[in-house]
């Protein structure tokens, strides 16, 4: 079987980050998505299995470019 994997908007910081790292520490591939860059780079450090994608969920084409690649990272 297959690791589960999750995607989390807003996972650099408050509930967001708390999902990153209890889905990490559950064994789960996660990529993380914020609009802040230096939050996500510093959870990298924390976390540094995870994938971090800077993006804005209101932007349609950022969220498409994200599912390709979360499906080409972990097909």
């Amino acid at each position: 079987m297959s690791q589960p994997v999750a995607v989390i908007t807003g996972g650099a910081n408050g509930i967001g980050k708390a999902a990153v790292v209890k889905l990490t520490g559950a064994g789960w591939k996660v990529i993380v998505a914020d609009l802040n860059h230096s939050s996500l780079v510093e959870l990298k450090d924390q976390l540094p299995d995870i994938e971090i994608r800077e993006l804005d969920v209101l932007k349609e084409a950022q969220i498409v470019a994200l599912a390709d690649q979360g499906n080409r990272i972990w097909p």
